[in-house]
Protein backbone atom coordinates (compact mmCIF):
# COMPACT_ATOMS: atom_id res chain seq x y z
CA UNK A 1 0.00 0.00 0.00
CA UNK A 2 1.42 3.48 -1.04
CA UNK A 3 0.06 6.92 -0.97
CA UNK A 4 -0.90 8.72 -4.25
CA UNK A 5 -1.02 12.42 -4.19
CA UNK A 6 -3.75 14.07 -6.69
CA UNK A 7 -3.88 17.39 -6.43
CA UNK A 8 -3.84 18.40 -3.06
CA UNK A 9 -5.25 15.28 -1.65
CA UNK A 10 -2.69 12.79 -0.17
CA UNK A 11 -5.19 9.41 -0.49
CA UNK A 12 -4.17 5.39 -0.11
CA UNK A 13 -4.06 3.80 -3.53
CA UNK A 14 -3.18 0.88 -4.69
CA UNK A 15 -0.83 -0.05 -8.07
CA UNK A 16 -0.03 -3.74 -8.22
CA UNK A 17 2.30 -2.89 -11.37
CA UNK A 18 6.10 -3.61 -11.02
CA UNK A 19 8.40 -0.54 -9.61
CA UNK A 20 10.80 -0.99 -12.72
CA UNK A 21 7.75 0.59 -14.63
CA UNK A 22 7.65 3.60 -12.67
CA UNK A 23 9.90 7.31 -12.60
CA UNK A 24 10.37 9.74 -10.22
CA UNK A 25 8.79 12.89 -10.37
CA UNK A 26 8.73 15.80 -8.49
CA UNK A 27 5.28 17.37 -6.77
CA UNK A 28 4.28 20.06 -4.49
CA UNK A 29 2.37 18.30 -1.98
CA UNK A 30 0.54 21.14 0.89
CA UNK A 31 3.27 23.48 0.02
CA UNK A 32 6.07 21.05 0.45
CA UNK A 33 8.12 19.81 -2.28
CA UNK A 34 8.04 15.18 -2.64
CA UNK A 35 8.95 13.02 -5.01
CA UNK A 36 6.56 10.35 -6.78
CA UNK A 37 6.84 7.35 -8.71
CA UNK A 38 4.55 7.92 -11.45
CA UNK A 39 3.51 4.25 -12.75
CA UNK A 40 3.76 4.02 -16.71
CA UNK A 41 1.09 1.29 -16.78
CA UNK A 42 -1.96 2.98 -14.65
CA UNK A 43 -1.00 6.72 -14.42
CA UNK A 44 -1.27 6.56 -10.51
CA UNK A 45 1.17 9.02 -8.51
CA UNK A 46 2.55 7.32 -5.32
CA UNK A 47 4.43 9.51 -2.60
CA UNK A 48 8.06 8.53 -2.97
CA UNK A 49 8.17 6.04 0.42
CA UNK A 50 10.79 7.98 1.79
CA UNK A 51 8.95 11.39 1.47
CA UNK A 52 5.71 9.56 2.77
CA UNK A 53 5.51 11.04 6.12
CA UNK A 54 5.14 14.42 4.12
CA UNK A 55 2.16 13.12 2.96
CA UNK A 56 0.73 11.83 6.38
CA UNK A 57 1.75 14.66 8.89
CA UNK A 58 1.12 17.78 7.01
CA UNK A 59 -2.26 18.92 7.33
CA UNK A 60 -4.39 18.27 3.96
CA UNK A 61 -5.86 22.19 2.55
CA UNK A 62 -9.54 22.20 0.95
CA UNK A 63 -9.95 19.92 -1.72
CA UNK A 64 -10.36 21.79 -5.13
CA UNK A 65 -13.39 22.20 -7.16
CA UNK A 66 -14.79 19.82 -9.64
CA UNK A 67 -15.07 22.10 -12.51
CA UNK A 68 -18.85 21.84 -14.77
CA UNK A 69 -18.44 21.66 -18.44
CA UNK A 70 -19.29 25.48 -18.65
CA UNK A 71 -16.80 26.30 -16.15
CA UNK A 72 -14.51 24.61 -18.12
CA UNK A 73 -15.45 26.85 -21.17
CA UNK A 74 -15.19 29.75 -18.65
CA UNK A 75 -11.50 28.93 -17.84
CA UNK A 76 -10.32 28.53 -21.50
CA UNK A 77 -12.30 32.02 -22.33
CA UNK A 78 -11.03 33.45 -19.26
CA UNK A 79 -7.51 32.28 -19.06
CA UNK A 80 -7.08 34.83 -21.88
CA UNK A 81 -9.77 37.26 -21.61
CA UNK A 82 -9.17 39.50 -24.45
CA UNK A 83 -8.72 36.71 -26.93
CA UNK A 84 -11.97 34.99 -28.18
CA UNK A 85 -11.73 31.63 -29.32
CA UNK A 86 -12.37 31.43 -32.87
CA UNK A 87 -14.72 28.29 -34.21
CA UNK A 88 -16.97 26.20 -32.21
CA UNK A 89 -14.48 23.24 -33.80
CA UNK A 90 -11.64 24.52 -32.05
CA UNK A 91 -13.60 25.83 -28.46
CA UNK A 92 -14.18 21.68 -28.46
CA UNK A 93 -10.86 20.18 -29.05
CA UNK A 94 -9.16 22.83 -26.53
CA UNK A 95 -11.62 21.61 -23.90
CA UNK A 96 -10.60 18.06 -25.16
CA UNK A 97 -7.12 18.57 -24.39
CA UNK A 98 -7.95 20.48 -21.09
CA UNK A 99 -9.73 16.89 -19.69
CA UNK A 100 -6.96 14.76 -21.18
CA UNK A 101 -4.00 16.72 -20.63
CA UNK A 102 -3.93 20.01 -18.79
CA UNK A 103 -6.32 18.98 -15.84
CA UNK A 104 -4.38 15.89 -15.09
CA UNK A 105 -1.12 17.82 -15.21
CA UNK A 106 -2.31 20.67 -13.30
CA UNK A 107 -4.09 18.24 -10.43
CA UNK A 108 -7.63 20.44 -11.69
CA UNK A 109 -10.84 18.47 -11.57
CA UNK A 110 -13.76 18.40 -13.91
CA UNK A 111 -16.66 16.61 -14.47
CA UNK A 112 -16.71 13.74 -16.99
CA UNK A 113 -16.46 15.80 -20.30
CA UNK A 114 -17.93 11.66 -21.87
CA UNK A 115 -15.68 13.00 -25.31
CA UNK A 116 -16.74 10.64 -28.38
CA UNK A 117 -15.80 10.05 -31.48
CA UNK A 118 -17.87 12.19 -33.80
CA UNK A 119 -17.34 14.15 -37.54
CA UNK A 120 -14.99 16.74 -37.04
CA UNK A 121 -13.31 14.24 -34.09
CA UNK A 122 -13.82 14.46 -30.16
CA UNK A 123 -17.03 15.35 -29.56
CA UNK A 124 -18.82 16.51 -25.85
CA UNK A 125 -22.31 16.75 -25.46
CA UNK A 126 -21.58 18.02 -22.31
CA UNK A 127 -19.58 20.77 -23.46
CA UNK A 128 -21.43 21.88 -26.12
CA UNK A 129 -24.92 22.24 -23.75
CA UNK A 130 -22.44 24.17 -21.78
CA UNK A 131 -21.85 26.83 -24.57
CA UNK A 132 -25.29 27.21 -25.02
CA UNK A 133 -26.04 27.55 -21.34
CA UNK A 134 -23.44 30.41 -21.48
CA UNK A 135 -24.88 31.94 -24.26
CA UNK A 136 -28.45 31.98 -23.40
CA UNK A 137 -27.37 33.40 -19.92
CA UNK A 138 -25.36 36.72 -21.54
CA UNK A 139 -22.60 35.39 -20.52
CA UNK A 140 -20.55 34.95 -23.63
CA UNK A 141 -21.15 35.99 -26.89
CA UNK A 142 -21.11 34.00 -30.13
CA UNK A 143 -20.34 36.03 -33.36
CA UNK A 144 -20.70 34.55 -36.86
CA UNK A 145 -18.13 35.16 -39.34
CA UNK A 146 -17.26 34.17 -43.23
CA UNK A 147 -20.31 34.21 -44.04
CA UNK A 148 -21.52 32.07 -41.20
CA UNK A 149 -18.67 29.74 -41.76
CA UNK A 150 -16.98 30.32 -38.88
CA UNK A 151 -17.87 31.62 -34.49
CA UNK A 152 -16.26 33.75 -32.45
CA UNK A 153 -16.74 33.03 -28.97
CA UNK A 154 -15.64 35.70 -26.24
CA UNK A 155 -16.59 36.50 -22.96
CA UNK A 156 -19.14 39.35 -21.87
CA UNK A 157 -18.55 41.64 -19.12
CA UNK A 158 -20.83 39.04 -16.91
CA UNK A 159 -18.71 36.49 -18.27
CA UNK A 160 -15.77 37.79 -17.17
CA UNK A 161 -16.79 38.15 -13.96
CA UNK A 162 -18.44 34.53 -13.80
CA UNK A 163 -14.95 33.26 -15.42
CA UNK A 164 -12.84 35.17 -12.76
CA UNK A 165 -14.92 33.50 -10.35
CA UNK A 166 -14.01 30.08 -11.70
CA UNK A 167 -10.50 31.06 -11.93
CA UNK A 168 -10.19 32.75 -8.30
CA UNK A 169 -11.21 28.69 -7.48
CA UNK A 170 -7.84 27.65 -8.92
CA UNK A 171 -4.17 28.31 -7.50
CA UNK A 172 -2.14 31.27 -9.32
CA UNK A 173 0.40 28.57 -10.59
CA UNK A 174 -2.95 26.58 -11.93
CA UNK A 175 -4.09 29.65 -13.77
CA UNK A 176 -0.96 30.59 -14.94
CA UNK A 177 0.28 27.49 -16.52
CA UNK A 178 -3.52 26.80 -18.18
CA UNK A 179 -3.12 30.13 -19.92
CA UNK A 180 0.49 29.03 -21.21
CA UNK A 181 -1.56 26.20 -22.60
CA UNK A 182 -4.23 28.10 -23.98
CA UNK A 183 -1.59 30.03 -25.58
CA UNK A 184 0.05 27.25 -26.81
CA UNK A 185 -3.13 25.45 -28.69
CA UNK A 186 -4.26 28.92 -30.14
CA UNK A 187 -0.81 29.43 -31.98
CA UNK A 188 -1.26 25.52 -33.76
CA UNK A 189 -4.64 27.38 -34.96
CA UNK A 190 -7.39 25.44 -37.00
CA UNK A 191 -5.18 22.81 -38.73
CA UNK A 192 -2.55 22.94 -36.27
CA UNK A 193 -4.54 21.75 -33.96
CA UNK A 194 -6.51 19.01 -35.23
CA UNK A 195 -4.02 17.60 -36.87
CA UNK A 196 -2.03 17.19 -33.02
CA UNK A 197 -5.43 15.81 -31.72
CA UNK A 198 -5.83 13.20 -34.23
CA UNK A 199 -2.79 12.54 -34.40
CA UNK A 200 -1.78 12.17 -30.52
CA UNK A 201 -5.54 10.69 -30.15
CA UNK A 202 -6.23 8.31 -33.19
CA UNK A 203 -9.47 6.71 -31.83
CA UNK A 204 -11.08 10.17 -31.84
CA UNK A 205 -10.50 10.26 -35.41
CA UNK A 206 -12.34 7.25 -36.85
CA UNK A 207 -15.72 9.46 -37.61
CA UNK A 208 -14.03 12.56 -39.39
CA UNK A 209 -15.56 13.17 -41.85
CA UNK A 210 -12.22 15.44 -42.51
CA UNK A 211 -9.17 13.28 -41.14
CA UNK A 212 -8.14 13.05 -44.85
CA UNK A 213 -8.08 16.96 -45.15
CA UNK A 214 -5.96 17.53 -42.14
CA UNK A 215 -3.47 14.01 -42.18
CA UNK A 216 -1.58 12.71 -44.64
CA UNK A 217 -3.08 9.08 -46.07
CA UNK A 218 0.17 7.38 -44.59
CA UNK A 219 -1.04 8.72 -41.18
CA UNK A 220 -4.77 7.32 -41.24
CA UNK A 221 -3.35 3.78 -41.19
Amino acid sequence: MCFRARGTVTEQSDCRHPPSGRRVETRTLHGQKVRVEVCDSCGRELVHPLDAQVALHTPSPMAAPTLAASEVVLALLGAIPDRPIINRIVLMKESFLSEKEAFPELHVNSEPLRFIPYDYGPYSRAIDSGVNDLQAGGLISVVSASQGKKQIFSLTDSGRQAATKVLDSLTPEQVERLRRKRKGWDQLGYYGLLRKVYEEYPSYRSKSKIAAEILPTRKLV
